[in-house]
């Protein structure tokens, strides 16, 4: 089970990583729940 965690951690943190390449930035996943959640509400 710990190690299930440590994958899901290592997974979200390499969502929240910052490009390199600078090219585009996407935006970071809690940004896209938060629009999400507020599409919602409306």
């Amino acid at each position: 089970m710990k190690q299930n965690e440590e994958k899901d951690q290592k997974w979200l943190q390499s969502l929240m990583k910052k490009p390199d390449n600078g090219k585009k930035r996407r935006l970071p996943l809690h940004y896209l729940v938060l629009l999400g959640c507020l599409g919602v509400a409306l």
